[in-house]
């Protein structure tokens, strides 16, 4: 018996998309079974799943298939049969070259707690150096080294990533390279979580009845970067431990109103997007204090009555007095009380109108007064920050 064909020597120097053969051919058909060794051992019964032996029996053709081959596949394989035997050698000379499947995704979208491994087929040789880095999601973060341990096998290196946080989100690449050349790929992570707390919560208008409470948005969103975001607003006095729901907004500041005059209030938002609510971050607290202070003295009253001659249920005491219109705000414009007091008497007493006394200027029906009692009025201006002191009587009518 003899070769017809010797196992031939194969060297790789593009990655393969297809099984690399070893076949032999023999004068005649063997008469013992025929073995296959590696490096001068023989090959385990139990072969890789990446390489198979056609031995047809009866054949004299024989022959040893490995397909998507690694740099542990190299190295000299031997035929040996009956008395004789031949070697080949399979080498590979090979930049690094990607063997990523058809459906490789290179968006991972995970939610919280949950844990996945990244792999990333490849072949090389000579044997390559790989190298995994992380450039988080969190804006203006450096590139870094990931938390995850990377592993790497023959042709397959692997980022297992357990229990993924929020903060894990970002750009996981590897580069795997060696004196040939030097390949890389990126793969996204996206963490379905709860955002972070709101940034830099503050109270920017304060006039006492009504504040604007403004925050930034969450360093962290949680969800898909386009996913928009729901604030939850609540407020509390400083002195209860329990806030109050306020405003459920979009917006990046909401109007508080109907606030207490001085008091102190703790303002809070968080933020919430489809996966579940930050944690409540607090504004300093604020007292609410009125950006006016109360009215000034009236002036001037004066008192007619008319007309001059009749019976007290047919006259009208008619009274105007002076007050500074440049009030510097709407909300400080005054209401007036009017008070009346018979002459002789020092006890002044309210009367009662109608309607708010919002003029200079009002008109009393005396119906209720006297005949023959001479009568003075005095006018106090008032608003939401107070009273102010009462004018000097006026004439008496």
């Amino acid at each position: 018996m003899e070769f017809i064909r010797e196992l031939p020597s194969v060297k790789i120097t593009s990655a393969p998309t297809e099984p690399i053969v070893l076949e032999c051919e023999l004068s005649r058909k063997p008469r013992d079974s025929v073995k296959w060794l590696k490096n001068g051992k023989a090959l385990p019964s139990r072969l890789p799943s990446n390489i198979t032996i056609d031995e047809k029996s009866g054949s004299t053709v024989h022959s040893i298939s490995i397909s998507k081959v690694t740099e542990e596949d190299l190295g000299e394989y031997t035929v040996q049969v009956e008395s004789i035997s031949s070697t080949g050698k399979l080498d590979m000379q090979v930049a690094p070259t990607l063997r990523l499947s058809e459906n490789f995704e290179d968006t991972i979208v995970m939610k919280a707690g949950s844990s996945i491994v990244v792999e990333i087929p490849f072949v090389a040789s000579p044997k390559p150096t790989v190298k995994w880095s992380w450039k988080p999601a969190k804006t203006g973060s450096q590139e870094t080294t990931p938390r995850f341990k990377p592993d790497v096998a023959a042709g397959l290196t692997s980022l297992p990533i357990g229990k993924v946080k929020g903060e894990d989100a970002g750009d996981y690449s590897v580069k795997i390279s060696n004196e040939l050349g030097d390949v890389s790929v990126t793969v996204h992570l996206l963490v379905l979580d709860k955002p972070s707390p709101p940034r830099n919560p503050e109270v920017t208008e304060n006039t006492g009845e009504r504040v604007v409470f403004n925050w930034k948005e969450p360093e962290f969103k949680g969800d898909k970067p386009d996913a928009v975001l729901e604030y939850v607003v609540e407020m509390r006095e400083s002195s209860m431990r329990v806030a109050s729901p306020v405003a459920t907004t979009k917006e990046l500041s909401t109007p508080i109103e109907d606030l207490k005059i001085d008091k102190t209030y703790i303002f809070s938002v968080a933020a919430k997007n489809s996966v579940g609510q930050s944690d409540f971050v607090e504004a300093k607290p604020v007292s609410t204090k009125l950006d006016f202070g109360p009215p000034t003295q009236p002036k001037n009253v004066k008192a007619v009555v008319e007309p001059r001659k009749d019976t007290p249920d047919n006259q009208t005491v008619k009274l105007t007095w002076d007050f500074p219109s440049d009030v510097a705000s709407p909300k400080a414009a005054p209401e007036f009380i009017l008070e009346m007091k018979s002459k002789d008497s020092t006890r002044w007493q309210e009367i009662e109108m109608p309607s708010k006394v919002t003029e200079t200027h009002c008109d009393i029906p005396a119906k209720k007064m006297k005949e023959y009692v001479d009568y003075e009025f005095r006018v106090t201006a008032v608003n939401k920050a107070g009273k102010s002191k009462p004018s000097e009587p006026s004439n008496a009518v």
